[in-house]
């Protein structure tokens, strides 16, 4: 029996404990658009069994229940005897120095040579299982209701791809009285009411993603959003640029993964990067109910 290890937390991730470097806090985003790939490869090939112990973060672990009999948290393998057989798949990832990515995508990633049809290697081959995650019964929180989802970046890292509270609280309250709002993201619960306005967790939020009730998944770009990426079957996928200087537009026309470009998304949900306020993406979201 191996142990997988497809994403590390030493830190929380979150405002006060967050980091740059990826050996300390592997971004869903990065797992996404590697490791979870390459976990999955492996599977198909045989070097690794639904017997082996895939590790990731806890909130991480539904992603890969539905195929893995065995998956920990990270703070459980910290508890494990070092002499295991192991396959540190982040490693593998970050010791790739010239080009992360060329594990996993045709192209080179850091090159000026920009081409929006790069692709993952097995994007089709390997596309029943990198779709397939375990679920949740989300039935008694939708209730057979059209609602969308929100999902709020609060980071030290990277921090201007959060959005303001100001901003945050605008675009809720134009939009609470019209239809229900399921927030994700860590220390997102504050904006909350838990009547029309609800927290959920990553696997809830992936589950509620993937059902047709829901009209639009929302958020800026980051790791969340790469689940509604793979899983939706929204109307709609909004990212927000609310920081502006195009770079998400930009990294998106590039084909780049880190973008959420055509290579990471599954989803047949309408792709929409969004420059416009809160105001402007409430009326057009109203629009759609």
């Amino acid at each position: 029996m191996k142990y997988i290890i497809v994403s590390v937390n030493k830190v929380g991730g979150r405002v006060g404990s967050d980091t740059n470097s990826l050996f300390v806090y592997f971004e869903l985003g990065w797992e996404m658009a590697t490791t979870y790939l390459l976990c999955r490869r492996m599977y198909k090939e045989g070097k690794i069994t639904q017997d082996d112990v895939i590790v990731t973060q806890k909130d991480r672990m539904f992603l890969y229940q539905s195929i893995f009999n065995n998956v920990i948290s990270y703070d459980e393998y910290l508890t494990v005897e070092d002499n295991v057989e192991k396959i540190d798949l982040v490693e593998k990832v970050q010791g790739n120095c010239k080009n992360e990515f060329n594990l996993c995508y045709f192209g080179d990633y850091y090159t000026s040579n920009s081409d929006e049809n790069r692709e993952y290697k097995y994007y089709n081959e390997d596309k029943d299982i990198i779709i397939d995650f375990k679920k949740c019964d989300v039935d008694n929180l939708h209730k057979n209701e059209k609602y969308i989802t929100f999902a709020i970046r609060k980071r030290d890292h990277a921090s201007w791809r959060n959005m303001s509270d100001e901003w945050t609280i605008k675009l809720i309250n134009r939009l609470k009285n019209n239809i229900n709002i399921f927030v994700v993201g860590k220390d997102a619960e504050r904006f909350c009411d838990n009547e029309k306005v609800k927290h959920v967790n990553l696997q809830k939020y992936a589950t509620l993603c993937n059902n047709s009730l829901c009209v639009a998944n929302i958020g800026p770009l980051s790791g969340i959003m790469y689940l509604p990426s793979f899983f939706s079957n929204a109307k709609h996928n909004i990212i927000f640029d609310v920081w502006g200087g195009g770079d998400v537009m930009n990294g998106y026309n590039s084909g780049h993964p880190l973008y959420l470009a055509k290579c990471v998304r599954y989803s047949k949900s309408n792709f929409i990067i969004d420059k416009r306020d809160a105001d402007d993406i409430a009326n057009f979201i109203l629009k759609e109910i």
